[in-house]
């Protein structure tokens, strides 16, 4: 997923050209709260977020479950570029974080496997990711675990602001942190739960 989300990159400049592709969310039912703009792209959904932090730090210990915000796993494959800020990215087994990651802008992961859980928690204020998922897993676990009731879009106001600000960051004037050859100085992470 990760070679598809460095295509994605190259491609959103492109994909932003065109306003009327994009659907808003507002995700508030559990923690934390995400702004997310999102359009189709061949097989693939491309979701740009952003993410804002909790009211209270959140206190998570390897080996514990995070009950303050949404302990969850994805029913597809993906992958997510943190274009700016920071979080903390907790992941792991449906019962446990096995690791805590600190992440920050330039900073890339995946999750390919469909009982490998997550948990995002924005630090110093909201942080934003571009995220590209692939066709849902034959038997997702994450349609039980996030029955969560169906979210709304944005304002529109806010809608129309959130996508200027991405349309701005990924100008087609303007150069990316992404090139043909791949995302420059990207540390890349990959979580596999065999």
């Amino acid at each position: 997923m990760l070679r598809v989300l460095n295509d994605v990159l190259n491609e959103l400049p492109h994909l932003l050209a065109e306003r009327s592709r994009w659907q808003s969310m507002d995700i508030t039912y559990f923690p934390p709260h995400v702004e997310r703009l999102w359009t189709a792209w061949g097989d693939y959904r491309v979701r740009l977020h952003r993410v804002y932090p909790p009211d209270k730090p959140v206190p998570i210990r390897v080996g514990d479950v995070p009950t303050d915000i949404l302990w969850h796993p994805h029913k597809e494959p993906s992958a997510i570029y943190i274009v700016a800020g920071e979080c903390l990215h907790h992941a792991g087994s449906e019962n446990a974080v096995l690791v805590t990651h600190a992440l920050g802008a330039g900073m890339s992961y995946e999750m390919v496997h469909p009982e490998a859980y997550h948990a995002v928690e924005a630090l110093r204020g909201p942080y934003d990711s571009v995220m590209v998922t692939g066709k849902p897993y034959a038997n997702p676990r994450a349609a039980a675990v996030i029955p969560g009731p169906k979210q709304p879009p944005l304002e529109k106001s806010r809608e129309d602001a959130f996508y200027e600000v991405w349309r701005r960051r990924f100008s087609l004037s303007e150069p990316g942190p992404y090139d043909k050859r791949g995302l420059k100085g990207s540390a890349m992470c990959r979580f596999y739960y065999d």
